[in-house]
């Protein structure tokens, strides 16, 4: 399905739609709760002790205002109520994450509103199966953590909503039916606002109101939240009193900063991390490790001879930095030339904020391609995580190449459809 095909409900989304759902089963299903219910919080503590013993890297590779310091410790986790996204593929039947997405920036929720038309495509055999609506879950979730600042079940919850810019408020309003239809299908008691990168929001005290009402829960699925903002700085002192869920606040942020990944491995090597949590990083999380000579400096490894490595074996890395979508400054060395990659490898050393991955080819995926012919496709999938419990899951695909696999490169967007059985469905 193009673009032109889709409902006006999705508005001007530039995607193209594959026809062919994933089918997992309960025990991949259950791969991806260990994953969520663990590995965000992680990611948490991984920023809290890079603080605490290591500040001189902390400062490096993160650079955020001193006034958010006093909750990035140890021991704060259950405070930070984080929203996330994983991306991960399967390779060699195993689950490799290849980053988290931190906070509400994160796209696919709108896919199950096709929801009907994946089940006609599978005809009669859609008749076990079945689904998580990522938006219903992620509704649900923000009505369930509001009650920790609204203890009244009578009365509504007012969830503000801050946007980029008025073309990303039009967005939101005209998918309004989507968001009313899944709080009609829940019976959640919420209501919805927009505002533009929080002009409209006024603090008072310790409540926050947009025009008179009085907001519960902030979210800013923007691409960036200054930090800088006074207001930003206050609704986040207020996030960590529980005046007010803001959970797009700076801190919660900082878990999905690609960097994290070689955090934990280095944590990790360091006997900083209890054996549950070793044995997490060494199932799930791809290799990561610092680039940028000055990080390596400060964490006593020779990086002379970690770069012979990559250049020799260029094949089996992936080259990527800090801060950016959309599957930019991703460099993949089996992709490029071995001049090239020198050339990278180069750059990143100089500058702040790359990491090198371990490559994992995906395990091949058959799917029709745009001329309708069955092809083996690399994918990713996207599973979400709402306070550290999974909320459902969307997958990106492309006929395979051993590239970047993102839906703003042309790959094509499908659902994931849940099955019972044991044996795998992959």
């Amino acid at each position: 399905m193009s673009q032109q095909e889709l409902p006006d409900i999705f508005g001007g989304r530039a995607v193209t739609i594959s026809p062919w759902p994933v089918i997992i089963n309960a025990g991949r299903k259950s791969q991806f709760e260990e994953i969520v219910a663990n590995i965000g919080q992680l990611l948490y503590k991984s920023v809290a002790l890079m603080a605490k013993h290591y500040p001189l890297i902390f400062k490096q590779l993160y650079q955020i205002p001193e006034a958010y310091l006093q909750y990035i410790r140890p021991g704060n986790e259950l405070k930070t109520k984080l929203v996330g996204r994983y991306d991960a593929l399967i390779s060699n039947s195993g689950i490799k994450l290849l980053e988290y997405n931190g906070g509400c920036n994160i796209g696919g929720w709108w896919l199950y509103e096709l929801i009907g038309l994946f089940r006609e495509v599978l005809g009669p055999h859609a008749k076990d199966l079945k689904e998580t609506p990522v938006l219903e879950e992620f509704l649900s979730y923000l009505e369930k953590i509001s009650r920790t600042v609204n203890a009244d079940d009578s009365k509504p919850v007012n969830i503000l909503f801050e946007l980029d810019g008025l073309a990303q408020k039009q967005e939101f309003v005209q998918a309004m039916p989507m968001f009313n239809k899944a709080i009609k299908k829940r019976g959640l008691n919420i209501r919805l606002f927009f505002d533009i990168d929080f002009t409209e929001v006024n603090v008072n005290g310790e409540s926050v109101y947009f025009e008179d009402k009085l907001i519960d829960v902030l979210v800013a699925p923007m691409v960036h939240v200054d930090a800088g903002k006074p207001v930003v700085e206050q609704l986040t002192h207020l996030h960590f009193q529980e005046k007010v869920v803001f959970l797009d606040n700076p801190v919660n942020l900082l878990t999905g900063i690609k960097s994290n990944f070689a955090n934990l491995y280095f944590l990790q090597q360091q006997g900083l991390l209890s054996l549950k949590e070793s044995e997490l990083v060494s199932k799930y999380i791809s290799w990561t490790a610092y680039l940028s000579d000055s990080l390596t400096g400060h964490c006593g490894r020779d990086n002379q001879a970690a770069v012979a490595k990559y250049l020799q074996d260029k094949d089996s890395y992936v080259i990527k930095k800090d801060g950016l979508f959309g599957g930019r400054h991703v460099y993949i060395g089996r992709q490029v030339s071995a001049s090239a990659w020198k050339s990278v490898v180069t750059m990143a050393r100089k500058e702040q904020g790359w990491t090198i991955q371990k490559f994992y080819p995906s395990d091949p995926f058959y799917a029709p391609n745009n001329d309708l012919d069955i092809a083996e496709h690399d994918y990713i999938l996207g599973f979400f995580d709402f306070g550290s419990r999974y909320g459902g899951c969307w997958v990106r695909l492309t006929e395979m190449r051993g590239g970047v696999v993102n839906a703003t490169q042309g790959a094509a967007c499908t659902v994931v459809f849940e099955v019972p059985q044991k044996k795998l469905v992959f």
